[in-house]
Formats: C-alpha cells, sequence, structure tokens
C-alpha cells in the first residue's frame, strides 16, 4: 500500500497524471461564464412580452414594449430577437399605444422638421438648419437610414437614428427609433408593408 502510494505521488509530479490543480479553474471559469452568456441571452428573449389575445398568426410583426426600450421581432407567437430602441419621453412626447401597420417604407429619406423641432434641436445641435428639407444621410437628419410610417398622418414612424448614444431610453418625439443597422435588419427579416406593430407601455 505505502509503494503504491509512493509510485503514485512520484508519477503525479511528473506530470503522468494530472491532478486538479488552480491551473485548471480557468477553463471551467471560461466555460460556466459562456454559459450565462448564452442562458442570459435566451432568458432575456423568452421572459419578454407574451403576445396579446389576437396577432398575426404566422407572418412578421412587431412588439414594442415602450417600459422596457425594446423591440421584439416576432413570427406568430415566436419571439426572433429583440433590439435596444429610444422611444418618446413620457412626460412631453409619450409614443402612442395600441396597433399599427406598416403604410410605407422608405431609405435614406429626406426630413422636413416643423418649426418648433427645429426650435429644440437647434438648441442642442450647433448649426441645426432652420429652414429646407433635411437630405437623407446629413448627420442633422434623425430619420438615419430609414423610416417605418405607421400611421395614415406620417408623424408615426419606427426609423433609424444618427445618435447611437440615447438608443435605450426616452429621448424621441414619440417616434420608435432603432440603430441604423437593426431597422435595415427588421426589414431584411420579413417586416414589410402592411406588417402589424403592437406598442405597449
Amino acid at each position: 500500500m505505502l509503494f503504491t502510494s509512493l509510485v503514485f505521488g512520484i508519477l503525479c509530479n511528473s506530470g503522468t497524471f494530472a491532478t486538479p490543480t488552480a491551473s485548471r479553474h480557468p477553463v471551467k471559469v471560461v466555460r460556466k461564464h459562456k454559459k450565462i452568456v448564452i442562458d442570459s441571452h435566451r432568458t432575456a428573449l423568452h421572459s419578454g412580452p407574451k403576445p396579446p389575445t389576437i396577432y398575426p398568426k404566422k407572418t412578421f410583426w412587431l412588439f414594442v414594449w415602450k417600459g422596457k426600450n425594446k423591440v421584439f421581432l416576432f413570427r406568430g407567437s415566436k419571439p426572433l430577437k429583440a433590439y435596444w430602441v429610444s422611444v418618446g419621453i413620457s412626460i412631453f412626447h409619450p409614443t402612442p399605444i395600441g396597433w399599427f401597420s406598416v403604410k410605407e417604407i422608405d431609405w435614406w429619406c429626406d426630413w422636413n422638421p416643423s418649426y418648433q423641432t427645429r426650435m429644440k434641436l437647434a438648441k442642442v445641435q450647433k448649426g441645426f438648419p432652420m429652414s429646407g428639407a433635411i437630405p437623407g444621410g446629413s448627420r442633422f437628419n434623425a430619420l438615419g437610414a430609414g423610416k417605418l410610417v405607421l400611421n395614415d398622418k406620417g408623424w408615426f414612424l419606427c426609423h433609424g437614428n444618427n445618435n447611437p448614444n440615447i438608443i435605450g431610453s426616452e429621448q424621441t418625439l414619440g417616434c420608435v427609433e432603432f440603430g441604423n443597422a437593426d431597422i435595415a435588419e427588421i426589414v431584411a427579416k420579413g417586416i414589410h408593408v402592411g406588417s402589424k406593430v403592437f406598442v405597449r407601455d
């Protein structure tokens, strides 16, 4: 028995047999970390909003959760992806709630804000133009890469953004603002003219 213990000790010290040492912990920690990241992403998506009682059964649609500053892309009852967005300032310019339909999709479009809007933006953006249409692609054009028109009057939009620092907060005049890459992605994935959009507090 004593001989066996001595032989095992020599083999372990020589590296023939690996023993559970501190050098192995980083590998386990990395694996656990990766698992946590994956699980938290899955939980964040699956613990998202439940569809309302009536919803599009087989098509792509959007669920805007104002209180979370997130938009979920659904197909039927299944959430596919969540996006951080910026929504309307709740006291002054609340984002409207309820069901809407995409009336129009346009890319790199001109923007012609009201004089009141220009006055507000001129206070925080030096050199903001006070007249005329602001061309698509301009750093002063708040629509970013594109827009989805959600009502007949054309003032309620989901659109891109040229200031990614505000994404994830209440900063807009009522619209739902995506990152430019995200607004392009939801259209590429299946949102089109006629798609439904549901907005809740």
